[in-house]
């Protein structure tokens, strides 16, 4: 249904106050992304030449899976904005060559090399949509968990279908809750749903093509509203968060296998790729190419940097779904606000301490680039030349993902620390409420069993502000912003419970105890998901990290080894009084070599970066806190791994650059 039509029944009709607070989120404004800004620049500029576009019903549902709104004209003018760019580049630069008195047949590979990154870029911008909308598939994948298990825990211990929906809505995010949000707002409108049931019947077939468990366990739930017996309806209700959770693990190690091995052909073939245009270049001469020049191993790199960020966001629409139920919002009250960084107690803005790291490591490598090579300090510079351009990228990036990591990793695990410890605290609180204990002496109960825990403090907190000032549960939980420090799916936990509280307090118990199996089930699969996600990717991390910054430094040491041998042969041939080698045509001279080193090891570093980034986007997709940490990681041991064989190769290379 078009946003249109959804705004303006709200105009129109009255709508219940449970049902409107939970369409919020739905309604709310939405900031155009950078694909679409991209788009609508390319239909400002060849608007003209597409305003006949028609798009085929794939392209369109793909746009529309994956929330991106743009015309078709647009669309089509962005395909031919993203092939004409890198073209129109490689061909300036070619003609500027050419017009400084360069060889246009010998760099002839530029506006090649340009046609062929504008492919890749056409091809990377036509796949983005569906890759977009199948990741967009496996996050609502990992979200309906939730909201099939809130769904499922306020009709075990409510029987109303209404008002369980309702709650599982409001309290979570997804798809699946944005579906029921809409059907909602339908139903109240007497438009399209006659009933909840059939709200949720429609629902349920249209997930089967998303994931098929989902609407199982909706089926299960709908079968649990006719049941007559008791215990067979509560064996329904059951049922769903087990089948859901069941089928996110079988649908975890398929799609798994069917990244880790693609991925690997991959970097192999890379890797191959990186040795034979690089290191054996010069053996083209053999045949009367000569593609020793820097600029053609520049743009090759360039290239492979946009192969792999285009691989990679291909087969990221293949990832699959998972579970956290851990993360930190970016404007946590806690954190700097975004933008920003912490560095000794003062928030400075974040593009600052690494651009500092960045000049203060690489400085001598300028030097060294100006001829500046005299004295002690010129031999330093001089036997590291343009490995500090390496170091430098590689520590702006570790110490900017160290300033953003450190203080969320940390927030991020006593966060942790505290849902465990609400396992045990819900436990405690039921079992006492069970007891014959009313809520807030089992509270102060739990709250002492666990001294020592942050969320001993909470306890007795909310204890005695029910007991002082004779507040109910959600009052006391909630009032006063208070709810905000609360991890969502324990406020929402939280929020039931207390509903529940207002009609019996020994069936608040039981639902403590409930909330806490839930607790403990998700705890469970999420720790077994992120082992076999690890056990996966472990290997795919290892092999990138050595892999790729061994090869570009095998690339260099072959050119140098061959470029010190032709002139080792041409030295010997003018010896001799011969003249005109036919053979190894191509040589660089020792700053090209450093120069050569430097465009390889920034290379390894940025390859790194961006299989880092895949990673951290299959083990946890939008976790910022996986993500620098796992960059940081691949570009401080890539570097290291870079300078090392280098060093290495270089003791066996006579008159290594």
């Amino acid at each position: 249904m078009a946003e249109k039509d959804l705004i303006s029944p709200l105009e129109r009709f009255p709508i219940p106050s449970d049902v409107r607070e939970a369409l919020q989120r739905v309604l709310g404004p939405r900031k155009r992304g950078f694909y679409e800004k991209f788009c609508c620049v390319a239909g400002g500029i060849f608007g003209f030449f597409t305003k006949n576009s028609r798009l085929s019903q794939k392209t369109l549902r793909e746009l529309k899976e994956a929330g991106i709104k743009v015309e078709p004209k647009d669309w089509a003018a962005g395909l031919v904005l993203s092939m004409v760019i890198p073209i129109i580049s490689s061909l300036l630069i070619w003609l500027l060559i050419i017009f400084t008195g360069g060889d246009i047949i010998g760099s002839l590979y530029l506006p090649m090399a340009g046609f062929l990154i504008g492919g890749i870029f056409m091809m990377a911008f036509q796949n983005y949509p569906a890759s977009v909308a199948a990741q967009r598939r496996a996050d609502a994948q990992g979200k309906a968990i939730r909201t099939v298990m809130l769904l499922s825990f306020s009709l075990y211990h409510r029987p109303d279908i209404r008002g369980a929906t309702v709650q599982a809505a409001d309290m979570s995010e997804g798809k699946l809750a944005e579906d029921l949000q809409r059907g909602l707002l339908e139903l109240d409108e007497r438009r399209r749903y006659e009933t909840v049931r059939h709200l949720l019947t429609v629902v349920a077939n249209e997930w089967g093509e998303i994931d098929d468990s989902v609407r199982q366990a909706i089926f299960d739930i709908l079968r649990s509203t006719g049941a007559k017996d008791e215990s067979a309806r509560l064996a329904d209700v059951a049922k769903a968060p087990e089948r859901v959770l069941e089928g996110a693990e079988e649908q975890l190690t398929k799609r798994l296998n069917s990244l880790v091995m693609p991925t690997l052909a991959f970097l192999t073939f890379s890797s191959l790729a990186i040795i034979s245009v690089v290191g054996l270049s010069p053996i083209f001469g053999v045949i009367g190419f000569n593609f020793v020049d820097l600029k053609f191993f520049t743009a090759v790199a360039l290239g492979l940097v946009i192969a792999f960020l285009a691989f990679t966001q291909f087969m990221m629409g293949h990832r699959p779904a998972t579970i956290q139920i851990s993360t930190l919002p970016e404007d946590d009250p806690r954190l700097p606000p975004p933008g920003r960084l912490m560095v000794f107690g003062k928030k400075v803005p974040s593009l600052i301490v690494p651009f500092i790291v960045f000049v203060a490591i690489a400085w001598p490598g300028v030097l060294y680039l100006f001829g500046e090579t005299g004295g002690p300090l010129g031999y330093i510079v001089f036997s590291f030349s343009t490995f500090w351009f390496v170091w430098a990228a590689a520590g702006a990036i570790g110490v900017y993902a160290y300033l953003y990591v450190s203080k969320r990793a940390r927030i991020r695990d006593e966060e942790r620390r505290k849902l465990t410890d609400w396992g045990n605290a819900l436990n405690t609180i039921g079992s006492r409420m069970l007891d014959g204990k009313p809520m807030p002496q089992a509270m102060a109960e739990a709250a002492n069993l666990m001294a020592g825990s942050p969320l001993a403090y909470e306890l007795k907190e909310v204890s005695a502000k029910m007991e002082r000032y004779g507040l109910n549960l959600h009052e006391a939980l909630f009032e006063r912003g208070y709810g905000g420090r609360y991890n969502p799916i324990i406020r929402s936990f939280l929020e039931m419970i207390s509903r529940i509280r207002r009609d019996s307090e020994a069936a608040a118990g039981r639902a403590c105890m409930m909330a806490a199996e839930f607790l403990r089930t998700l705890h469970r699969v999420e720790r077994r998901f992120r082992e076999k996600i690890d056990e996966a990717m472990g290997n795919l991390w290892l092999v990138a990290s050595l892999l790729i910054p061994v090869v570009c430094s095998m690339s260099v040491w072959v050119m140098d080894f061959m470029s010190g041998m032709k002139f080792s042969m041409a030295a010997q041939a003018a010896t001799a009084g011969v003249t005109g080698i036919p053979f190894l045509l191509g040589a660089m001279g020792i700053m090209e070599i450093a120069l050569l080193r430097l465009v390889m090891g920034i290379t390894a570093v940025a390859l790194s970066f961006i299989i880092a980034r895949y990673i951290a986007n299959i083990r946890a997709a939008g976790d910022r806190v996986e993500l620098w940490s796992s960059v940081a990681k691949s570009v401080i041991v890539s570097a290291t791994i870079f300078t090392l064989t280098s060093f290495l190769l270089t003791l066996i290379t006579v008159g290594g650059g």
